[in-house]
């Protein structure tokens, strides 16, 4: 999906998010990407403002997954996140920002998925633990500008 500057955060995460929050609370895996040169949102759209109207893909996704959880007897919530900058997969959650392989495994003779068995797995026993690896993530990102720019 691609969205222009004018569209809610609200319409992006019904749109293109929550078919992925969906799949998850269904038992798979699920990867949210954000792609685009320095400085074109992609941390606002994914993170956002405080506010409810303005919050991001993650804060919305974390709500919507633990909320669906409420009353289940049993259930483990994991958290990763991987950024791909100048060709280099880097582990955000890993306090060293190693560098980690992404390996792509056939599903079936239609589907395929990905695994990064390396990737650090953030336990989150409530929605305020997985914001919290939310914000490690944001203060470990590369920002630097592209010859893109």
């Amino acid at each position: 999906h691609a969205f222009g500057p004018e569209v809610s955060q609200a319409h992006v995460y019904s749109k293109a998010v929550t078919p992925i929050v969906e799949a998850v609370i269904r038992g798979y895996n699920g990867a949210v990407i954000a792609y685009g040169q320095t400085g074109a949102g992609k941390t606002h759209t994914m993170v956002g403002t405080r506010t409810r109207d303005g919050q991001g893909m993650a804060p919305r996704a974390v709500a919507d997954i633990f909320a669906s959880l409420e009353g289940k007897a049993s259930w483990a919530v994991a958290v990763s996140a991987l950024e791909i900058y100048n060709e280099r997969v880097r582990d955000l959650l890993s306090p060293s920002g190693a560098s980690v392989e992404i390996h792509e495994v056939c599903v079936d003779d239609q589907r395929q998925t990905f695994r990064c068995p390396d990737a650090t797995m953030w336990p989150a026993r409530s929605p305020e633990e997985a914001l919290d690896a939310l914000a490690d993530v944001v203060s470990r990102r590369e920002t630097a500008c592209t010859e893109m720019n």
